[in-house]
């Protein structure tokens, strides 16, 4: 089995959670393949040097064992979440 992996953002909604998360909320929304990657990929960058000098793919497809987790804190400095993105979270 292979392991789990968790990216933990906190306070999240100090900015507004779909000006920088929306690439995330679409690939997730793309569905996934039989291996349960993304079918879509996350654009990490568009240099070729990049790529061949340190290895870091262009773009990359969200495994099935990634977990994407992120606090928010209420408050007068922070942003509501807007309804699309509520219905796409698990809140707890």
């Amino acid at each position: 089995k292979a392991n789990s992996y968790f990216v933990i953002f906190d306070e999240m909604n100090l900015a507004h959670v779909e000006y920088y998360f929306a690439d995330f909320l679409s690939v997730l929304e793309s569905g996934r393949d039989k291996g349960g990657f993304t079918r879509e990929s996350i654009k990490l960058h568009n240099e070729d040097k990049v790529e061949e000098e340190q290895g870091i793919p262009k773009e990359i497809r969200l495994p099935p064992n990634l977990y994407i987790i992120g606090t928010v804190n209420i408050d007068e400095t922070t942003y509501m979440f807007s309804p699309k993105v509520l219905d796409r979270a698990f809140t707890i």
